[in-house]
């Protein structure tokens, strides 16, 4: 055999490279078609069991607040294991949503869903007012948390009791009595002046007259940010960044807790100024266990979330419903405070 023959034959038996190609091809679109199938058939299901577990609930109820809030996930998350108990679906509303949504824009937003009650985490301003009796027109029954909205609607109020909170305060300043007047400067969220501040300011005169040590303090209120966290960590900044601070500081939320809380830190003002706080979070926390504040108050979110939920299912029944639910509050110091540590780190 000749060397050309022996060429052409080998020629004969090399395979085809375009045949190769369209052999894979369709090898990789079958796999991509079952691959594709398979997920669909999981979504399906996973679909149809949400359908199926959702007509199960009886009540579509709504939760209004922050969602990047410590006390909001905390109360939303005892409410939502209630409502499992009555067969309510308690939804946090705009939790998932791309752009950030005010609270009474959210209410908006659950009026016009038709939902069979909400529990938000009000304020006292005309716009939240507005949409808690817009509700209430609608047949929507709404129950205020954390922070009351005096003269609106609202079917009921489950938090502590603003002149409660007065009184622990006052506790923790005649403790510092001295011989020289303190300064004591009072941190206000917005909205918060013509309902909380006079029952708050109340409470902590009435302890002070009562232990005749009023006369030792000067007290001062100030309002701060206007209402998104970014606006109060500016307000405190400027507090800290002043050359003549205040004896003693006291925030009466969350988020002005947590920003004096890192700005005494940043502005190196440990041991110079004395913080009182508002709730418990990560930073809160190490901040009393590392003596930088000594003490902050707080509620029981459980307690509140499990009550709300009680509350709306009370009113449903019955039509009638008290229109206050008083949480006690708990001082945490560093006595205690690693059991508060011990509780989030479990939840």
């Amino acid at each position: 055999m000749d060397k050309k023959n022996i060429t052409n034959k080998q020629l004969h038996h090399k395979p085809d490279k375009s045949i190769w190609a369209i052999f894979l091809f369709t090898v990789m679109l079958f796999i991509i078609t079952i691959l594709s199938l398979i997920f669909y058939v999981q979504t399906t299901r996973k679909f149809s069991t949400e359908i199926s577990s959702a007509s199960q609930y009886k009540e579509h109820i709504a939760f209004v607040g922050n969602p990047n809030n410590t006390f909001a996930k905390e109360v939303y998350e005892a409410a939502y294991k209630t409502g499992q108990d009555f067969f309510y679906y308690v939804e946090f509303f705009g939790q998932n949503l791309d752009k950030v949504y005010s609270n009474t824009e959210l209410m908006e937003m659950a009026i016009a869903a038709k939902v069979d009650g909400i529990i938000v985490t009000a304020d006292n301003s005309e716009e939240m007012t507005k949409q808690i009796f817009q509700a209430n027109e609608a047949g929507i029954p709404v129950i205020c948390v954390d922070t009351d909205c005096v003269g609106s609607a609202r079917k009921s109020y489950v938090g502590g009791s603003y002149y409660n909170l007065g009184q622990e305060y006052g506790k923790l300043l005649a403790q510092r009595t001295s011989d020289e007047v303190k300064d004591v400067l009072v941190l206000m969220s917005p909205f918060e002046q013509s309902k909380g501040q006079n029952l708050i300011f109340s409470g902590i005169k009435d302890y002070l007259t009562k232990t005749n040590v009023l006369p030792y303090f000067n007290i001062t209120t100030r309002s701060v940010g206007n209402g998104t966290s970014f606006s109060a960590e500016e307000s405190v900044s400027d507090i800290f960044a002043q050359e003549e601070l205040p004896d003693i500081i006291v925030c009466l939320d969350e988020t002005n807790t947590t920003s004096a809380c890192q700005c005494i830190v940043d502005y190196n003002k440990v041991g110079q100024v004395t913080i009182f706080g508002y709730y418990n979070n990560s930073t809160i926390n190490n901040a009393i266990l590392k003596d930088v504040i000594p003490a902050t108050l707080t509620i029981d979110t459980k307690q509140v979330g499990k009550t709300s939920v009680e509350y709306l299912k009370q009113y449903q029944d019955t039509g009638y419903v008290n229109e206050y639910a008083t949480i006690p509050f708990e001082l945490i110091t560093k006595d205690n405070v690693e059991q508060f540590m011990k509780e989030d780190a479990h939840e």
